[in-house]
């Protein structure tokens, strides 16, 4: 299973890529803060997601494991679907 992606990490590369003072007309000095607020912002929606994305392959995984005991390569067929 792939590690938890660092979404602060994500978060700052794709505020970092936008103009802080497009964004809300902000000064040169209240760049940094503005910069650190919305980093936190993104990096909880992409912790959200992330956290989403794998109730819902449990949830997947589990309707497909109810009709009873599968195969290993059943199950295997199952958990690379969930990838697509």
């Amino acid at each position: 299973m792939p590690e938890t992606p660092d979404f602060e990490q994500l978060a700052r590369t794709i505020i970092c890529g936008v103009d802080a003072k497009v964004i809300q007309g902000v000064i040169e000095d209240d760049h940094g803060a503005l910069v650190t607020t919305v980093v936190a912002q993104v990096e909880a929606q992409l912790r959200f997601l992330w956290n989403a994305r794998g109730a819902a392959d449990l949830a997947e995984l589990d309707a497909a494991l109810a009709g009873g005991s599968p195969s290993m390569k059943v199950i295997d067929q199952i958990l690379r679907a969930l990838d697509r």
